[in-house]
């Protein structure tokens, strides 16, 4: 009886260990891969970062592919790309087939920004007669603050600015860094909302190359 035991318990483990090196064999490292990213004036260091990873460090070439903010999101979720530049890190976990990559590449910050000629303050978020111009993802990481005032919502990041230069709308809300705060209040009034961890972020599908793009990350972000 205990010999019966026995085998049938090796059978099993035998088992587990084929079908453990089968898992690990269903995964091929990609010769290529799609990554999209955002237009926006800060984002190209980090597409030359990302893709250094990637194809001098893991030995994967890239394609680039601009998407607005969160039809890129939805894009990488759905598998029609491999993975994206730099995203707000908690606005990626909420999607179920996206992993977001450790360690963060950036602190960035939330800003309302506002045209000379107007005061701008949180104020202006709780004024249901105020336009503010914003996005998706934006308004995910604002929720707490109850904004009332109506949100014209544009997922071109990179054309809100140019929409107050040409003073087509008033208030804006953009995803910026302390550098670029400096220059954007050169030409209008700013205030800081929330600061944001952006991070690489991957489909799901490439999870086995976590490690790798961690270490690789790790070691180019000090390099910097």
């Amino acid at each position: 009886m205990l010999s019966q035991r026995l085998a049938i318990n090796s059978i099993f483990l035998l088992i587990l260990i084929s079908f453990k090196g089968l898992c690990d064999d269903l995964y091929k490292k990609p010769a290529n891969i799609i990554l999209s990213y955002i237009p926006h004036p800060q984002v190209q260091a980090y597409v030359d970062l990302i893709t250094s990873v990637y194809e001098e460090d893991l030995g994967i070439k890239v394609t680039l592919h601009s998407t607005p903010a969160h039809r890129g999101l939805i894009m990488l979720n759905s598998g029609v790309t491999d993975a994206d530049v730099i995203r707000i890190g908690t606005n990626a976990a909420t999607f179920k087939n996206l992993v977001v990559v450790e360690p963060q590449l950036e602190i960035g910050e939330l800003l309302l920004v506002c045209r000379l000629d107007v005061t701008c303050s949180l104020d202006v978020l709780a004024d249901s007669s105020n336009v503010v111009m914003s996005n998706i993802g934006n308004e995910m990481m604002l929720s707490d603050l109850n904004i009332k005032a109506k949100v014209l919502l544009n997922e071109n990041i990179d054309t809100v600015l140019e929409f107050m230069h040409k003073r087509q709308i008033v208030y804006g809300i953009y995803a910026s860094t302390k550098d670029i705060r400096q220059s954007v209040q050169e030409h209008f009034n700013a205030i800081k909302l929330k600061d944001v961890g952006l991070n690489h972020v991957i489909h799901k599908k490439h999870l086995a190359l976590l490690p790798e793009l961690t270490a690789s990350i790790e070691k180019r972000l000090k390099d910097l």
